[in-house]
């Protein structure tokens, strides 16, 4: 598996930050409208069945459904207290369910994507499948493999995720750090049996004044999930943090958007 992570650990994360990650999600909210504006530019107004997985808050959500119709929408999250008002043990709820002021589903699935196979909705197939920054947090290889075969042909693969200068003062400094793929790594897997469209990266660095607010930062957006190598946070991480950073942190964002095969 690409990403040794404790999924409870991940899940618990976003949900102490479901509070403040819209605020501090600097970059995450400027990726969700890079990719609506990658799929405006392929002249697809409506989509039949939508599948988007790690919905978090619903923000991007909110957005794609502002700018593209459907008839049906699916959402997942690994974490029922983001995702629903009123969370319950059932994996899936048939009705409609609002739980931001635009957002609507057809329904909503409770689960770990790395076990997507395994899942009912595995055997369904959608025009449109979307997430924004959540791949990294999964078998990136797997998961690409499988959501190809959730497409039906013609239909559009839309992710984000982040590359390997994802976060990389922290990288440096703490070993801490996901195992993210380059951008060559994710063209070979989408190219098994997808055309790609757009697959393009960035490199956007953030200046929070100090180290203190860089990890601030880091756990108000639900990133404190990240796999460890040493001890907890402490003076001495922060103050060498602090000497050779200051307050910035970098953000590698990549995008994907690419086509089923007829």
């Amino acid at each position: 598996m690409q990403n040794s992570l404790n999924s409870t650990q991940v899940a618990s994360s976003f949900a102490r930050a479901k509070n403040t990650y819209k605020q501090n999600a600097i970059i995450q909210e400027k990726m969700r409208f890079v990719l609506i504006e990658m799929l405006k530019k392929y002249g697809q107004k409506h989509f039949s069945e939508v599948f988007e997985f790690g919905v978090g808050n619903g923000e991007f959500s909110e957005i794609l459904q502002a700018n593209f119709s459907y008839k049906t929408y699916i959402a997942n999250d690994i974490n029922p207290l983001q995702c629903l008002p009123n969370p319950k043990k059932s994996t899936l709820f048939k009705q409609a369910i609002n739980f931001t002021k635009l957002a609507k589903f057809d329904s909503v699935e409770i689960f770990d994507m790395n076990d997507l196979q395994k899942q009912e909705i595995f055997k369904k197939r959608f025009d449109l499948i979307a997430s924004n920054a959540c791949l990294q947090w999964l078998d990136t290889p797997q998961i690409l493999t499988q959501l190809s075969q959730m497409l039906k042909p013609n239909a559009l693969l839309c992710l984000s995720t982040f590359g390997k200068q994802n976060l990389r003062e922290l990288a440096q400094l703490a070993s801490i750090s996901l195992e993210y793929l380059t951008l060559k790594d994710i063209e070979k897997n989408l190219r098994e049996s997808l055309d790609i469209l757009e697959l393009k990266e960035d490199i956007e660095t953030l200046d929070f004044g100090s180290s203190i607010g860089v990890f601030r930062h880091i756990k108000k957006s639900g990133a404190n999930g990240l796999k460890s190598h040493q001890s907890k946070l402490n003076k001495k991480l922060l103050s060498e943090y602090q000497a050779r950073f200051g307050g910035r942190i970098s953000y590698h964002p990549i995008y994907i958007l690419a086509r089923k095969r007829a």
